[in-house]
């Protein structure tokens, strides 16, 4: 699949990206990692009961979390925000490859992937940041239906005719 995500859509060829794999025990620390963010935060006021065990199992409600990482090169000519964008492209190439080897994936992101905690106990060096959880595994229920967005409505001509 690494072959196809790579020739996603990417000005400037810079693979702003890379993935990051946990299954099992891993999967246990980035709970630990959540749960350490969550204290941070928390401060001197706490988690209310069962809040702990509840953050500690997050990461465990799938076989395994692909993390996209997006590395960020704000000297380069191309713009961070089209370097997060070639990241944003190479995840959704890499969920749609999954989903369609018949796998379930779930794209999450949230407070924890923004949080220098999780990121640090990942070891992403200081120019990357999380760009996705993407949590996969076995499909034992259909996703919930989205409901079609009519095309009229997602393309528009221009000059709009009044």
């Amino acid at each position: 699949m690494l072959p196809a995500v790579c020739r996603s859509p990417d000005h400037g060829n810079l693979k702003p990206y890379r993935f990051i794999v946990l299954a099992g025990e891993a999967q246990k620390q980035l709970g630990t990692l959540f749960l350490q963010a969550e204290l941070q935060d928390a401060g001197e006021a706490g988690l209310k009961e069962g809040k702990q065990a509840k953050i500690l199992d997050k990461p465990l409600r799938a076989p395994m979390i692909i993390v996209g990482v997006v590395r960020l090169d704000e000297q380069h000519k191309v713009p961070v925000i089209e370097q997060w964008m070639a990241a944003g492209c190479a995840v959704q190439t890499y969920s749609l490859m999954l989903e369609n080897s018949g796998y379930g994936v779930m794209w999450r992101s949230g407070s924890f992937a923004y949080h220098d905690v999780v990121r640090k106990g990942l070891g992403l060096a200081d120019n990357e940041q999380i760009c996705a959880f993407l949590y996969c595994g076995t499909i034992e229920q259909p996703k919930q239906h989205r409901p079609d967005t009519p095309s009229a409505e997602m393309l528009i001509s221009f000059p709009r005719q009044l």
